[in-house]
């Protein structure tokens, strides 16, 4: 695909030592491929991946959590904005950790 003369292209990151998400990002990329989308994989060491990219929200796109080995025989839709799973509250009950109510101060 090409938009004013430019090719619609995109580098995608994931962390170094995650064969599974490596693998995703493969598969990924043949299937823009595909249509004609020009997808980058550039694979980084975790520290670096973190301090770098994920902190400092540099990047495109990134390939962070694979819930896909959970659920293999399920389509998830999720949507972005409210970061949830349409067809799934057992998928978006993993990406929203439920966490214990904070201390409280008596008299405060």
């Amino acid at each position: 695909l090409v938009r004013d003369g430019k090719p619609f292209q995109f580098t995608v990151l994931t962390n170094q030592g995650n064969a599974e998400r490596l693998k995703t990002a493969q598969i990924i990329q043949q299937r823009l491929r595909a249509v004609g989308i020009d997808m980058k994989i550039r694979v980084i060491e975790w520290a670096s991946f973190i301090t770098h990219f994920i902190d400092k929200r540099n990047f495109e796109a990134v390939l962070l959590g694979c819930l896909c080995s959970v659920f293999p025989n399920q389509t998830l839709e999720f949507d972005g904005p409210t970061l949830t799973f349409k067809n799934s509250p057992e998928a978006t009950a993993l990406v929203h950790r439920q966490y214990r109510k904070g201390w409280e101060v008596a008299g405060a």
